[in-house]
């Protein structure tokens, strides 16, 4: 093959061409946003605040591409996925200690706890 008549040859690269295309998806990362804003507002329900929060970091973490860095709304996203995991896990812990402290011990909250749900039982049939 004649490679000396190759105009690409001659012609010197620079940083811009060389410069790889941001293959980070900013789909992704906007979803982990929203995830991680949703996960903060319900930390009180527990079941919603964690799939919220752990969608909300696996899309942060899917947003990269194959990058290292993330994109602003990806940080964020994985700010608030990790703050609302931690805030929703604290709060319930707090919560079961309360409710342990209240009753005097595990057992006891589980006995009133069937307890309730016998007469709520017996009141509905």
């Amino acid at each position: 093959m004649d490679y000396q008549n190759n105009a690409n040859l001659d012609r010197q690269s620079t940083p811009q061409d060389r410069r790889d295309p941001d293959r980070r998806s900013h789909g992704l990362a906007t979803a982990s946003f929203v995830m991680g804003i949703l996960s903060l507002a319900t930390c009180c329900c527990i079941y919603s605040a964690i799939v919220f929060g752990a969608l909300s970091i696996i899309f942060a973490l899917l947003s990269r591409g194959g990058e290292t860095t993330l994109d602003g709304a990806g940080k964020t996203g994985l700010i608030l996925g990790i703050s609302g995991l931690t805030v929703t896990v604290i709060l319930y812990i707090v919560m079961l200690f309360y409710a342990v402290s209240y009753y005097g011990s595990f057992d006891e909250l589980m006995r009133y706890s069937n307890e309730m749900a016998e007469q709520y039982m017996k009141y509905y049939q």
